[in-house]
């Protein structure tokens, strides 16, 4: 097995939501198994699960140590060789149906690519 699909194996099995999905579908083995007391409390570790992350920000507070990791030069430097801007700012579908670009929460990508391509 190649590094390649072991990471995504085990991003699946990693993913906070698809987690939340395997234990209810353990929870839901428990109920078959005449386990009613294991399935209630692993149905309510997993409503205090999604609570927590309906109602915290942890994927904030999970990416701001990334997103600071490299800090934005100040000033700018005089010559730059090359802009790296990451996708994700388009919506296909609508842009599809609309016949225009339509663009989502991530949409500062290309405005600030372009403000930096100008300078």
């Amino acid at each position: 097995m190649s590094f390649f699909q072991l990471s995504k194996i085990l991003g699946l099995v990693i993913d906070p939501l698809n987690a939340v999905f395997l234990l209810l579908v353990v929870a839901t083995i428990f109920l078959w198994w005449g386990k009613p007391l294991a399935a209630r409390r692993l149905a309510t570790l997993i409503v205090a699960l999604i609570i927590a992350i309906i109602v915290f920000p942890i994927g904030d507070l999970l990416l701001a140590p990334l997103e600071e990791r490299f800090p934005q030069p100040n000033p700018m430097p005089a010559k730059v060789d090359g802009i790296i801007m990451l996708g994700g700012a388009q919506e296909p579908r609508l842009t599809k149906a609309h016949g225009q670009p339509a663009m989502n929460g991530r949409a500062e990508r290309m405005t600030t690519f372009l403000a930096l391509a100008r300078q």
